[in-house]
């Protein structure tokens, strides 16, 4: 099939609307998920320049959390993948650069890297 012909079949009528919905969907359910792990686990994220929580640190507008605890959200899926839908998002924040993950700052022992999820997610 010619990629002219292919490209008109995919993006025709209805087919980039679906795609459109498709990501929706999956966007929203990674969202959730994170949300329901978020508030049911609140305690476990200590505030930033400490050694952290279980699950990583918190401060008034993002969650910092450690790549354990968001294999333990996410295990299903692929961590890079759920990240990326949650930068799709506009929920995640990164580095600059292709890594998903924030390099923590200076005063925070050892400055690992953390998936950086807006506070916002838990509205979402």
């Amino acid at each position: 099939m010619p990629l002219g012909e292919a490209r008109r079949r995919s993006c025709g009528p209805g087919g980039l609307k679906e795609r459109h919905a498709a990501s929706a969907g999956r966007i929203a359910a990674v969202l959730e998920r994170t949300r329901i792990y978020l508030s049911a686990h609140l305690n476990n994220f200590s505030p930033l320049e400490t050694d952290g929580g279980v699950d990583g640190w918190r401060d008034d507008v993002w969650f910092y959390i450690r790549p354990e605890a968001w294999s333990r959200i996410h295990g299903a899926e692929g961590a890079e993948d759920v990240a990326r839908l949650h930068k799709a998002a506009n929920m995640l924040r990164t580095d600059k650069g292709q890594t998903l993950q924030w390099r923590m700052g200076r005063n925070t022992p050892g400055r690992p890297r953390a998936y950086a999820v807006s506070i916002r997610v838990l509205d979402a």
